[in-house]
């Protein structure tokens, strides 16, 4: 399939295929009411292309199923409508991925672009009554992925996992059942700019830098940092980390901590840390259960509370 509007007289594109579809060229919808794109069955793009319905006051959804590997880039921008995933797998190979618009995830979606990533807002499972949508992320091993807009906000995701990527940054909240960090290169940062609530957050024994700096961060289940590279818990004295589960310390790298780190009457573990800022642990204890371990504290100049 060849270019598709782009003259402003294009309203709806529908492309159903049986077996495999390639777009060579752009897909471009005009600016009246009800503009959309919707690609069925498996997608594929030919060349770099672009998908735009974004309009100057009607902008339309885009939505797409299974997304198969195409080594090329591809760039979708709905506006203020949705891009709609509804494919378990969603794959550009080599190419990188850019988004303008909220997705939707309307099934458990795997994205893996080696190229890159850039999504530029929010992202929501959809309404299902199961709310179990996962998200797995993928960009290899030499680029990075950025995540601007808030992560399950409105509907928020089962799962979310890194399986591996050269450094990736979520610039606002995070919300999701289970979240895992599987792998990222060496040295290379995960960073939580945002809030982050999870029931699960699991790491891996990986040599990846992580840092979580958001104000407002809550964790049911215990935690247990394992990462092999550097730990960053907050950047300023009133960031907040709340481990209902109780936390542990397992890292090979400098633990910089700031704020305050609490749990319910359970264990707080930290070998060294260092202090970027004012920080309190507070276990809450009620019982001996709520123990607070720390190895050798490099301060600063800055006040460490332990309660």
């Amino acid at each position: 399939v060849g270019a598709i509007g782009g003259s402003g007289n294009i309203n709806t594109v529908a492309i159903t295929s049986g077996t495999l579809t390639t777009l060579n060229g752009n897909i471009t919808t005009d600016n009246n009411s009800g503009n959309s794109v919707t690609l069925a069955g498996t997608t594929t793009n030919g060349a770099s292309i672009s998908i735009d319905t974004n309009n100057t006051s009607n902008d339309g959804a885009i939505s797409i199923a299974a997304f198969s590997s195409s080594n090329n880039n591809l760039a979708l921008d709905s506006g203020s409508a949705d891009i709609n995933l509804s494919g378990a797998a969603f794959n550009l190979g080599s190419g990188s991925l850019t988004t303008t618009g909220d997705i939707n995830l309307a099934a458990n979606v795997s994205i893996t672009a080696t190229g890159g990533m850039t999504i530029n807002n929010d992202i929501d499972a959809d309404d299902a009554s199961s709310n179990d949508r996962t998200l797995t992320l993928s960009s290899g091993t030499g680029a990075t992925m950025t995540f601007s807009g808030a992560i399950g906000s409105d509907q928020t995701l089962s799962g979310l996992t890194i399986s591996q990527s050269n450094g990736t940054t979520f610039g606002s909240t995070v919300n999701a059942g289970t979240i895992t960090l599987t792998d990222t290169q060496d040295g290379s940062d995960i960073l939580f700019n945002g809030n982050v609530t999870a029931t699960t957050f699991t790491t891996a024994a990986q040599g990846y830098d992580l840092a979580l700096t958001g104000s407002s961060n809550t964790f049911t289940n215990a935690v247990t940092f394992q990462n092999t590279g550097t730990l960053t818990l907050g950047n300023a004295s009133n960031d907040a980390f709340t481990f209902n589960g109780g936390l542990t310390e397992n890292t090979s790298g400098t633990v910089t901590l700031a704020g305050s780190i609490d749990s319910s009457n359970d264990v707080i573990t930290f070998g060294a840390i260092t202090l970027a800022a004012a920080t309190t642990l507070d276990t809450n204890a009620s019982s001996t259960t709520g123990d607070i371990t720390i190895g050798a504290v490099t301060g600063n100049n800055n006040n460490l509370t332990l309660d």
